[in-house]
């Protein structure tokens, strides 16, 4: 019995290998379609580029299987909103970014990682100094954004925690 135990453990690992390459493939071809898209039709409207960014969020999800269930119903539409939330990992990004219609803010360090700096910036991200001489500066960035209608998403921890 153990035997057959263990046989059907490592197919099912096979298969969610294949599944996960297979998602992975997928998701390279439509994160490119979707940069390409976005670089397009940024310029004609503000609305449908942040839903570019949403819909990649969505597919970052589900490439990792996260179902992101919302309980309830926002009535701040159309509101700009300063979100502040923990960040207990990686994962916050995509899972609010896929739910929140609003800018990232991150530390100026993110703008040069190779592929997350990229796609960071395609995002929308804020970047900012986390430099204590750099506060006032920083608190009217998010300020301008805010004030022409946007809404940030921000975690004043600046580093994933356990809380």
């Amino acid at each position: 019995m153990l035997k057959l135990s263990k046989l059907n453990f490592l197919k099912i690992n096979f298969v969610d290998k294949i599944n996960f390459y297979f998602k992975f493939v997928i998701f390279i071809f439509l994160t490119i379609f979707l940069i390409f898209l976005k670089t397009l039709l940024q310029f004609l409207s503000k609305r449908i580029s942040q839903k570019i960014i949403q819909i990649f969020h969505k597919l970052l999800s589900w490439l990792v299987n996260i179902n992101v269930e919302v309980i309830g119903f926002k009535k701040l539409n159309n509101v700009p909103t300063l979100y502040v939330s923990n960040h207990i990992s990686y994962l916050d990004i995509p899972v609010l970014g896929s739910t929140i219609n609003g800018r990232f803010v991150a530390k100026n360090d993110i703008s040069n990682w190779p592929i997350i700096g990229y796609l960071s910036k395609v995002g929308n991200t804020i970047f900012i100094n986390r430099n204590l001489r750099f506060l006032k500066k920083n608190k009217s960035i998010i300020y301008d954004y805010i004030s022409r209608g946007e809404s940030i998403i921000l975690f004043p921890e600046g580093t994933t925690s356990d809380g």
